[in-house]
């Protein structure tokens, strides 16, 4: 799951520095290096130093993983339809919300 985050973040935002990728997702910096280590190994993710200041890294999709992505997000967009299907749409809203209360309640 923390990899597809990742990946979909990036795909979503484009190329981020690792410090930005973990402020947008709320995670420490050294939790994130895991996962982008391990994506990195697969080789869905490319590191690049910034030319200006060389301490940042720079953290983009390879075309490996923008296909991977992709067909991760396609998969979970037809999941979420067939999970959806016979709602109303009202009722879909009190479910989120429901779910949105659920997961601050564990966050606390």
């Amino acid at each position: 799951m923390a990899q597809y985050i990742h990946l979909r973040s990036l795909r979503e935002e484009g190329a981020l520095s690792q410090s930005e990728l973990s402020a947008i997702l709320g995670i420490e910096k050294a939790s994130s290096t895991r996962v982008l280590d391990e994506l990195e190994q697969r080789q869905l993710i490319l590191r690049e130093r910034n030319r200006e200041d060389r301490r940042v890294v720079v953290v983009s999709l390879s075309d490996q993983g923008r296909k991977k992505i992709d067909q991760a997000m396609k998969a979970a967009r037809t999941a979420a339809d067939r999970a959806s299907r016979g709602f109303e749409e009202d009722e879909l809203l009190q479910l989120f919300a429901a779910m949105d209360k659920l997961i601050g309640n564990l966050s606390s």
